[in-house]
């Protein structure tokens, strides 16, 4: 992970029911969340303070974002895109196109799919939950890429109308 100054970054990787991820953490709050491959073999290990949180908050699909403290380093762009992905419901998708719309870029359209592909923050920062306007998924960056993606949207979905039926009785 690129830092641009001397913060102790405490990494860990943990397991949740959709694979393991490693989260990196700082007194400054979370700088990463990313899906590992198979072979990292570091489980358990270093664990930070957040590590387990964030874990059990993916597994449950239940995290409220203010719960945790976001360290966001990339630009200006960058920055809305994230903090705007943050405000999409869970079990619903956005286009590209609307998400440039909603930081007041609608021309940069290709600069919030890249600032997508660019989010260091998986899952909390829901960048999987913006897809292309023609209604495909897209790109998601992490090994198992588009299915993984598919995987959550099915997962938060089935979870938001459970949600939905429960507050309906």
């Amino acid at each position: 992970m690129k830092m641009t100054d001397t913060t102790k970054v405490i990494v860990s990787i943990v397991s949740t029911r959709f694979g393991k991820i490693r989260v990196g953490e700082s007194e400054k709050g979370l700088h990463e969340v990313q899906f590992v491959g198979k072979d990292d073999d570091l489980e358990g290990k270093f664990c930070g303070e957040l590590a387990g949180q964030v874990a059990s908050a993916i597994d449950k699909l239940a995290w409220d974002t203010a719960n945790f403290p976001f360290y966001f380093e990339g630009t200006n762009c960058q920055k809305d895109v994230w903090n705007e992905l943050i405000r999409i419901p869970i079990g619903t998708t956005i286009t590209y196109t609307e998400l440039a719309k909603r930081i007041g870029r609608p021309k940069a359209v290709r600069a919030v799919a890249n600032a997508c592909g660019r989010n260091r923050i998986a899952i909390l920062v829901p960048c999987h939950r913006v897809v292309a306007s023609n209604g495909k998924l897209g790109g998601y960056s992490c090994p198992l890429g588009i299915s993984m993606k598919q995987r959550l949207l099915e997962a938060e979905r089935n979870a938001a109308q459970k949600e939905n039926l429960k507050n309906y009785c």
